[in-house]
């Protein structure tokens, strides 16, 4: 399943047909965003229905991000450094966009990852979920969009360790990774040589990454890693030496 978009309910969903729900027919866009440098960023909610949709917002602090152990909690108003969504909920008429806003109420020491949650609401005096199990054609769960917010730090900074003996990537950083791709090379300073590898993965604070047993480590040798930093959007390399 797509990290950028869940569908909840009180069980597991699975494969369901929702193109006749109309709030099936509302997107969310972008699914992912990078807050920029003053804490602010934007999500539009665009309706493809012909009514009246009302949609509420809930927003979640994911704690141990992208491992076995991430969890959702509840971003509460009365913690000053929370995420804050504006307008909460809306009103979003048929085939209309809205604009929601977004501010951080306090810069963090370290990157913070929160997913925002859409959700259809009877009215914006009633925030139960409308009841379809009596409507033809129309699946009985609430339907929920999620988008990922990721808040950048006070002093951005990225920086990791390479371990050949455990084949680990350690993240010692105050944002999150982006590799593109590993090479095994004869040289440092050189790209001569090089056996590149595509390794597509987040690797956040504090976290560690273990190369798979396929990719093979010689020694000696230099291990090169490609990475994307999202705050200056900008990509670079880093040189390990293998001995």
């Amino acid at each position: 399943m797509n990290n950028f978009l869940r569908f909840t309910s009180s069980a597991t969903v699975a494969g369901l047909l929702i193109s006749s729900s109309a709030f099936a027919a509302i997107t969310v866009y972008p699914m992912s965003v990078k807050m920029n440098e003053h804490g602010a960023g934007q999500i539009k909610v665009i309706s493809g229905s012909k009514q009246t949709e009302y949609v509420k917002a809930a927003i979640k602090k994911i704690n141990n991000p992208g491992t076995p152990q991430e969890k959702e909690i509840e971003a509460t108003k009365s913690d000053s450094q929370n995420l804050v969504i504006t307008p909460e909920k809306f009103a979003l008429a048929g085939g209309t966009t809205r604009i929601t806003r977004l501010v951080n109420m306090q810069t963090p020491t370290t990157e913070q990852v929160y997913r925002i949650y859409f959700s259809p609401i009877t009215s914006l005096d009633n925030e139960q979920a409308p009841d379809t199990t009596n409507v033809k054609n129309k699946v009985g769960v609430n339907i929920s969009w999620g988008a990922l917010v990721f808040v950048p730090p006070q002093k951005p900074e990225i920086n990791f360790t390479f371990d050949a003996q455990q084949r680990r990537i350690d993240n010692t950083g105050t944002i999150h990774i982006e590799l593109s791709r590993i090479g095994l090379c004869p040289a440092q300073n050189s790209d001569t040589g090089c056996k590149w590898t595509p390794m597509t993965k987040k690797i956040y604070p504090q976290q560690s990454f273990t190369l798979p047993a396929s990719f093979s480590i010689t020694s000696p040798g230099v291990i090169k890693v490609e990475y994307h930093n999202w705050v200056e959007k900008t990509s670079a390399k880093k040189e390990f030496a293998v001995s």
